[in-house]
């Protein structure tokens, strides 16, 4: 994240007693409070709690998909940038996704969403086709969900010399 250009990272963390663990991890980083009962409400008020803050385009991107190009987030904050672009979505294998950015909030695409299902990308698909929206897609990647994810993941990290995520990588080095 500290690499992309024309990006301010945010971490929108969970539990709220948690700042000062993220203050330290990431001290560079802005910080806030994810709030809400289920993700789609803590998605909308973390986009809300952005936009409020001056941001005129926000990303939310997932925490599980710790080999995700950085490439792929860079296109992402080029694309929203445009202001034709009015929506961007990394869609992952499994029919989630692993970014959505937006210019506007738009709450309609986190209410009453059938998270962590093969649904959430056509649904997001038909519900920025009745607003009027277009969607700018980005490439698919995989994230860890699953038992057979992670060993994916273990034996993709394991087989390459490259230095990311080489907190993940070293994690399976050590414990074999």
């Amino acid at each position: 994240m500290r690499q992309l250009e024309r990006a301010r990272p945010t971490i929108a963390y969970t539990p709220e007693d948690g700042r000062s663990f993220f203050a330290e991890l990431a001290p560079d980083f802005t910080l806030i409070p994810q709030q809400g009962d289920d993700l789609g409400a803590r998605l909308a008020n973390s986009f809300a709690q952005c936009f409020a803050a001056g941001y005129t385009s926000v990303l939310a991107i997932d925490s599980d998909t710790p080999t995700l190009p950085r490439a792929f987030l860079q296109q992402a904050v080029d694309l929203i940038a445009l202001p034709q672009t009015h929506v961007v979505v990394g869609p992952t294998e499994d029919g989630g996704y692993y970014l959505i950015g937006l210019r506007t909030l738009h709450r309609e695409f986190f209410d009453n969403m059938a998270w962590s299902t093969a649904a959430v990308v056509p649904e997001t698909k038909r519900r920025a086709e009745a607003m009027g929206l277009k969607i700018t897609w980005l490439p698919a990647w995989f994230d860890i969900d699953t038992a057979e994810d992670l060993q994916r993941l273990r034996a993709m990290l394991l087989q390459t010399s490259a230095a990311e995520p080489r907190h993940t990588q070293q994690f399976f080095l050590e414990y074999r």
